[in-house]
């Protein structure tokens, strides 16, 4: 599960669908696995079930992205960082559980360097290994 203190990402609805949202966190639903790139490296984010890759979309809201799902040969490389944070390898942006009240969730700017880390990018693989992360 990919996890944040308030909500956690999954599909929305069931696959082939490639929409994401966020809900109350549910070890029981399949909806909910992910598997995370390594901590300090780069790689996809990717649903366990459909074996798609979690993918900023077009759709743009002000600063920020939505996300859903796409092939892996289309996913971009996300970096999780040791403040627990998904950050798109290219930099610029975070995933973001959408001002911490979703159901929609997407990319936000990344906190600069030494810059307050807001607990709506902090997320961790829950209900299964976490990447050991923290420094």
């Amino acid at each position: 599960m990919l996890c944040n203190a308030m909500l956690c990402y999954g599909l929305q609805g069931a696959p082939p669908l490639n929409a994401t949202q966020l809900a109350a966190c549910d070890a029981s639903d399949a909806r909910q696995r992910w598997a995370l790139p390594p901590a300090g490296s780069a790689g996809v984010v990717r649903h366990a079930g459909s074996g798609q890759c979690l993918v900023p979309q077009a759709v743009e809201l002000g600063p920020e992205f939505s996300v859903g799902l796409a092939p892996f040969a289309a996913a971009p490389r996300w970096r999780y960082t040791v403040a627990r944070q998904l950050a798109l390898a290219d930099g610029g942006a975070c995933l973001d559980v959408g001002h911490g009240s979703g159901p929609r969730g997407g990319t936000y700017a990344c906190p600069a360097a030494g810059g307050r880390d807001p607990a709506q990018q902090q997320f961790e693989a829950c209900g299964g290994a976490a990447p050991a992360a923290r420094a």
